[in-house]
């Protein structure tokens, strides 16, 4: 998923590819925690039914959470 969310972005902008996942991950539109995904070994393994609505739920929060965060350090402990 991070793979995909990075897609076309910078390699060189290490800060600004944190804040473009949290956002994408608190996006209620369009957003990747509520896509399919497959296992790309096994298309058998349905990987995005691992994890039950309650616990995107509380995902999507952190992200909104972590997205409008001024500075990493509020995001990650030390």
């Amino acid at each position: 998923m991070t793979i995909d969310i990075l897609r076309n972005r910078s390699k060189e902008d290490l800060a600004g590819n944190i804040k473009f996942i949290f956002e994408r991950l608190a996006n209620p539109n369009n957003n990747p925690l509520d896509m399919e995904r497959r296992d790309p070994a096994n298309s058998n393994n349905k990987l995005s039914d691992l994890s039950d609505d309650s616990e995107k739920n509380r995902i999507k929060e952190k992200a909104k959470i972590a997205a409008n965060a001024s500075y990493l350090s509020e995001v990650f402990a030390r």
